[in-house]
């Protein structure tokens, strides 16, 4: 992706030689873990293979800022096989869902990748494969494996550990409180953080990443603040409408699950940032310090206090890996007093609000009042934020 961005090299040789060696990879897991479960659908193995290609694929859309088949391709990927397998499923064909479903995917990510190849094709034309291109892009990306691990292991590691050392029962509390959530980082990471990883990568050439990343930052501030925020107060309405009881909690929880999440937004811009600067090293000590600590004090935690730990446990990581994160790319402080303000006050409307809103078991109604708050929240932020100068770019500045 550095390379791809900067252009500076032939983008058919480089595409294709960075290409190879996650195939050969996926291709020779693949058949180990055919042999060795001989009672998986095959299906498995052949999307296994076909998903590296398609990740690899994104991220080459991203470098050249191509947003509309990045948004193709996550349909392909999220909805499309849903598709596929309904038509499949329902036809002479299909029978046995876990086939069905496998397959449904493989045509569907296969599908992307023959849009890729037409689309493509000047690319595919002129593929060479660079021994130098190869050994240079894993001698930089290998060391960096562990702290991708780390990252992917930090969003998901406090359910496998509440089953391990709490119950079952606290892992799904935990995992209902950040369902919510998980869609609206979904959203941020297939918008904001798609399209600005190129100019965060082109302001390092000219000097102006801390313009560019405060710009981001601010945008993502403005944006997600109230989305979040929105959510997290009024977890009690998903509560009522999509659960039982037994996943009621106090509403403080859900709102340090939004803390959290968005000051993971934050150290997922600033981790590519790291990444994309030359300094992936310091993310992998960063994330791998972190998840370290994290599984420590969640075993030492989580057998008295359940999800509630965990949710602490996982804000004092994202409040330590955003710290860690700006030391490295030494971007000046986003989380400022101003944006910690905006949440007290946000927190503090709603909670006056509440009292006046009369009770009532209408789902329309309700939803109604949650988008009505969602508006009021975005004003107050654009206010915050100075929205007209925040969006107003000045022609020629780093990031037009």
């Amino acid at each position: 992706m550095r390379e791809l961005i900067d252009g500076s090299g032939d983008d058919a040789k480089l595409f294709s030689s960075v290409l190879i060696m996650p195939i050969f990879l996926s291709i020779l897991i693949a058949l180990i873990f055919s042999f060795t479960f001989s009672s998986i659908s095959m299906y498995v193995f052949i999307y296994f293979v076909f998903l590296c290609c398609f990740e690899y694929i994104q991220r080459y859309y991203i470098s050249k800022s191509l947003s509309k088949y990045i948004a193709f391709n996550d349909f392909l990927l999220n909805a499309g096989w849903v598709i596929v397998f309904y038509l499949l499923h329902n036809s002479s064909i299909g029978g046995d869902a876990f086939n069905d479903i496998f397959l449904s995917r493989v045509i569907s990510v296969g599908f992307s990748l023959l849009f890729f190849a037409v689309i493509k094709i000047e690319l595919i034309k002129n593929a060479q494969l660079s021994l130098e291109i190869l050994l240079s892009s894993y001698k930089y990306g290998m060391p960096i494996v562990i702290g991708a691990l780390s990252y992917a292991l930090l969003r998901g590691i406090e359910r496998i550990l509440l089953s391990t050392y709490s119950s079952v029962e606290d892992a799904g509390i935990y995992s209902f409180i950040q369902v919510p959530l998980n869609v609206i980082f979904s959203f941020f990471t297939g918008t904001i953080f798609v399209t600005s990883i190129r100019y965060i990568r082109q302001s390092h050439v000219n000097g102006s990443e801390n313009n560019v990343l405060g710009f981001v930052c601010n945008v993502v501030s403005l944006i997600f603040i109230p989305m979040l925020l929105v959510l997290g107060l009024n977890f009690d309405v998903f509560v009522k409408y999509f659960g039982d009881n037994k996943y009621h909690v106090s509403f403080i929880y859900p709102v340090l699950s939004c803390v959290s999440v968005f000051l993971f937004m934050l150290v997922t811009i600033l981790k590519q940032d790291i990444n994309l600067s030359n300094k992936g090293i310091s993310n992998t000590k960063n994330f791998f310090f972190v998840l370290c600590l994290n599984v420590i004090i969640s075993i030492f935690t989580y057998s008295n206090f359940g999800y509630k730990a965990a949710v602490l446990v996982n804000l004092l990581s994202n409040v330590m890996l955003y710290f860690l994160s700006v030391r490295v790319s030494k971007l000046k402080i986003v989380f400022t007093f101003k944006i910690f303000l905006l949440f007290v006050l946000l927190v503090l409307i709603h909670t006056l609000i509440v009292p006046l809103i009369p009770t009532t078991s209408n789902i329309f109604y309700s939803f109604t009042y949650i988008s009505i708050e969602a508006c009021l929240f975005f004003v107050i932020s654009c206010v915050f934020f100075d929205f007209k100068s925040l969006v107003k770019l000045k022609k020629g500045s780093s990031y037009d």
